[in-house]
C-alpha cells in the first residue's frame, strides 16, 4: 500500500512498533502508543505545512484512531478495523473469560468519537481475523458525526482489501483531497 500511496503524492512512514518486524525492545500496549506518538511528532517537525493522513491497518487501527483522537492531523484511513481487542477475542473465545485473561486492550471505542477529521473505514465482509461485526460497532460510534464514511467489500478478507477496484477507488478519492 505504500507503493501505491506514494503515486498520489504522498510520503509514506511506516513503523515497527518495539518488538515487532525488525525492532528490539519490550512490548507493552503504553509503549507501543509512545512510539507512535514520538514518530508522529518527527513527521510534523519535518512537513510543516503539509496534510498528514494516518493511516492504520488491523492491529494499527487501534494506534491511529487514538492518534487522530488527540492529535491535529488531517484525515483518517482505516483499514480493517477493530473496536476493541476485547470484543475481538470474545467473538472467538465466548466461552472464555478473556477479560481476564488478555494482556493488551487496544480501545479503540474509547477514542473514536473523538476524531474530527474526514475519516474512512475499510473492512471485507469475510475477514477471519478481525470481524466485520467489529468494524461495525466502531462506525456505529461516530455515524451521527458526519466524517466517517464507512466502505464495505463484500466477500474480502483480512488481507485482500487492495484486490478488490472499490477499496483502490475509494482509497484514491480520499487521499486526491489533500
Amino acid at each position: 500500500m505504500a507503493e501505491e500511496i506514494a503515486t498520489y503524492g504522498f510520503d509514506v512512514c511506516i513503523l515497527d512498533y518495539r518488538g515487532y518486524g525488525k525492532s528490539r525492545g519490550k512490548k507493552s500496549e503504553s509503549i507501543m502508543h509512545e512510539d507512535v506518538k514520538f514518530c508522529f511528532d518527527e513527521i510534523i517537525q519535518q512537513y510543516k505545512g503539509k496534510p498528514v493522513v494516518v493511516y492504520g491497518r488491523s492491529l494499527g487501527t487501534g494506534f491511529a484512531t487514538r492518534l487522530a483522537a488527540y492529535k491535529k492531523i488531517d484525515g483518517l484511513i482505516l483499514e480493517t478495523p477493530f473496536f476493541s481487542l476485547l470484543d475481538v477475542a470474545s467473538s472467538y473465545f465466548p466461552f472464555l473469560p478473556v477479560k481476564l485473561l488478555l494482556r493488551y486492550r487496544f480501545r479503540s471505542d474509547n477514542h473514536v468519537k473523538r476524531v474530527k477529521v474526514p475519516s474512512i473505514i475499510f473492512h471485507g465482509t469475510r475477514d477471519r481475523v478481525v470481524p466485520y461485526s467489529s468494524a461495525l460497532k466502531i462506525y456505529a460510534k461516530v455515524s451521527d458525526q458526519g466524517n466517517f464514511k464507512m466502505i464495505t467489500l463484500q466477500g474480502a478478507r483480512h488481507n485482500n482489501l487492495n484486490a478488490y477496484p472499490m477499496f483502490r477507488d475509494e482509497l484514491k478519492k480520499f487521499l486526491l483531497q489533500y
